[in-house]
């Protein structure tokens, strides 16, 4: 990996402390400014986005990552929608079938309509903010079936 891409990847990753990921305090300092090992070959566009998300990089930060990965290949990405809108028909559909707990996610396991049966059974996700209703991020998932 170049060391500009070293260097950006790890300037990232230092402006991202464990809580700001809901991780819990470490009662070990952390060891480094993490990314050194500067291992790279053909990435995938999959690999440059779960960077991407995990690095929380702004549409600007991931032009300059994916210029600096593989510059002939670089393009600029379409924006992403900041909340995807779910028609109220989906929405009317997963309420009526409460009391059997419902969920509708979007493409990054972003948490887009429940009812209030899902709500009782895993996470009230209308107390939390939009950006943190993330399956992936909540660890919310259905509980084993006894």
């Amino acid at each position: 990996m170049p060391d500009t891409v070293r260097e950006f990847l790890a300037s990232r990753r230092t402006a991202i402390e464990p809580a700001d990921v809901g991780l819990p305090p470490s009662p070990v300092p952390r060891r480094g400014k993490g990314l050194e090992q500067g291992r790279a070959g053909q990435v995938s566009d999959q690999v440059l986005t779960a960077i991407e998300d995990a690095l929380r990089l702004d549409d600007y930060e991931r032009q300059h990552l994916r210029a600096l990965v593989e510059p002939r290949r670089a393009r600029p990405r379409p924006a992403r929608p900041e909340k995807i809108r779910v028609r109220a028909g989906l929405r009317t559909l997963i309420a009526a079938m409460d009391p059997t707990p419902a969920i509708l996610q979007g493409p990054r396991f972003e948490v887009l309509a429940w009812n209030r049966a899902d709500a009782a059974l895993l996470t009230d996700f209308g107390a939390m903010l939009f950006a943190d209703r993330n399956i992936a991020r909540t660890g919310s998932s259905s509980p084993p079936i006894p």
